[in-house]
């Protein structure tokens, strides 16, 4: 049974460390994200996957015995919805737009990260990031994909974010920072057009046995 998103999070906030740390790979690199089906997770990385014009996989882990082991869902940005993919159809690339060249493997169960990226090792760079709490989600994303200033922006803002402008000192110690401290990373320039954030999304179905029927209590005499 699937259940509507909110990607208003209430009550989060934190310290978002912003970074312009270019990464080897251009900005526009076919990319997937891979994710746990966790509520939270789904949501902060399905506006990250519209932002930069990447793929949405969520996957759900088995936890009975007759449950799939690993079930993948493709997010279909057309229809809205879900679709249901198997570890083959993923390997294989086919399933998305055009082949991926950049894979982020979010999740902290080593061994299905360690089965998604076996999986993933066609498909050019795989980046991994253990931590599913959204501030650290956000500068991990960042040092990937590189947010631009507005994305930052629209995140913080639908998050509830607290960004830290580091300029700020930089200005005050120069530019390699405090003493005893690392250099300061600069914010990136404003850009002209704001970001507009998609809407609500739902998450995909958890793959669940149908549970036996309950026994009645029985009647009295």
């Amino acid at each position: 049974m699937s259940r509507k998103l909110r990607v208003l999070a209430a009550g989060l906030s934190g310290l978002m460390l912003v970074s312009v740390a270019r990464t080897s790979l251009a900005a526009d690199v076919p990319t997937v994200l891979v994710v746990p089906a966790k509520p939270s997770v789904v949501a902060f990385c399905a506006d990250v996957a519209a932002m930069k014009s990447a793929e949405l996989v969520s996957y759900v882990v088995g936890k009975k015995t007759n449950e799939p082991a690993l079930t993948l869902n493709l997010w279909n940005g057309q229809t809205a919805d879900w679709t249901k993919v198997g570890i083959e159809e993923y390997r294989s690339g086919g399933i998305f737009r055009e082949m991926p060249r950049r894979v982020v493997l979010v999740g902290n169960n080593a061994a299905i990260v360690a089965e998604l990226k076996g999986a993933s090792a066609d498909m050019g760079a795989v980046n991994t990031l253990s931590s599913l709490d959204t501030m650290s989600l956000a500068n991990g994303l960042n040092e990937i994909l590189d947010f631009s200033a507005s994305q930052w922006r629209a995140l913080a803002r639908r998050y509830e974010l607290k960004l830290k402008d580091l300029n700020d000192e930089r200005r005050r110690y120069g530019r390699y920072g405090p003493p005893g401290g690392r250099p300061a990373v600069r914010i990136p320039e404003a850009d002209a057009e704001p970001v507009r954030m998609p809407t609500p999304m739902e998450l995909p179905p958890a793959e669940t046995a149908k549970p036996a029927p309950r026994p009645t209590a029985p009647q009295d005499k």
